[in-house]
C-alpha cells in the first residue's frame, strides 16, 4: 500500500522519505506489539500509517521543488492531497473495521449489564 503512495520514489532517486515512512511503521508496529489495552494499540496503528503518509506527501512536495512551488503549481496538490486522502481513508477503514466490530460484539453481547 506504501509503495503506491510514493509511486515512482525508487525511479526518481527519492528513497528518503520511503525509508523514513517505512520506519514510522515499523515504529507504529513495535507500540502496538507493547501496548495491551486495544485503544493503544490502535491509536499506534493509525499513528504510524498516518505518519507514513504525512512522508509520502512531503516526498510529492520534494519532487515539485519545496512546499512553495508545490502549492503555487495551480491544481497539482489538490489532487496530490485528495488522492492521498483517499487512499489514507481507505487504509483507516480497513482497518479500524475488525476493531468497530469487536466493540460491537461487546456492547451486544448478551449478559452484559447496560
Amino acid at each position: 500500500m506504501i509503495t503506491t503512495a510514493f509511486d515512482d520514489a525508487r525511479y526518481d532517486n527519492r528513497t528518503p522519505y520511503l525509508v523514513i515512512s517505512v520506519l514510522l511503521m515499523v515504529a507504529g508496529a513495535f507500540a502496538y506489539i507493547r501496548s495491551r489495552r486495544t485503544v493503544l494499540q490502535m491509536t499506534a496503528l493509525l499513528g504510524g500509517m498516518s505518519l507514513s503518509f504525512w512522508c509520502a506527501l512531503l516526498d510529492q512536495a520534494t519532487f515539485f521543488g519545496g512546499l512553495a512551488s508545490w502549492f503555487s503549481s495551480p491544481g497539482s496538490w489538490l489532487a496530490e492531497i485528495g488522492w492521498m486522502l483517499k487512499l489514507w481513508a481507505n487504509v483507516t477503514a480497513l482497518m479500524l473495521v475488525p476493531f468497530l466490530i469487536r466493540l460491537a460484539h461487546r456492547a451486544l453481547a448478551p449478559g452484559r449489564a447496560a
